[in-house]
């Protein structure tokens, strides 16, 4: 749809007509591949992003509870959590957040670079299709009629 705007010279209203999509998703699109090229247009994971309540400095602090502490029970650490931060928070949620926190960092690390990687290497393989001229053999091919729509 973008290929055929950009590099075909057709009107925004031509394409969205011949895909199936609104203009603003269009323009959405358009954004989405200007800021951040082809991996722009994949969609990003799903799910949250980063703890809702548990935040860094409240683990720290059940960390340090934990190890002045051994014996402290995730009940205890509960109501720790309610009389501290006035939070109420359920106990595999805080038995979760304390076996992350105890885990290598470097896994978590290693995950967010897979998904980086894994858009990376889907950018470099559509530059190389891109590259390549189609054959008139091809035409028929589903790579190539996706190629010719401007999918690619």
């Amino acid at each position: 749809m973008l290929r055929k705007v950009q590099i075909d010279g057709r009107s925004v209203h031509y394409a969205v007509e011949c895909f199936g999509f609104s203009r603003p998703t269009f323009y959405r699109a358009l954004q989405a591949f200007e800021q951040h090229g082809l991996p722009g247009l994949l969609p990003d994971r799903p799910g949250p992003r980063q703890a809702r309540k548990l935040k860094p400095h409240i683990i720290n602090a059940l960390l340090e509870v934990q190890q002045t502490t051994p014996a402290v029970t995730i009940k205890q650490l509960q109501q720790l959590l309610q009389d501290r931060f006035e939070l109420s928070v359920h106990r595999t949620t805080i038995e979760r957040a304390l076996h992350r926190a105890k885990q290598n960092s470097a896994w978590r690390w290693s995950a967010s670079c897979h998904w980086s990687w894994y858009k990376q290497s889907l950018q470099n393989d559509c530059e190389q299709l891109r590259k390549q001229p189609i054959l008139p053999w091809q035409a028929s091919c589903s790579a190539g009629v996706i190629y010719q729509q401007g999918l690619a």
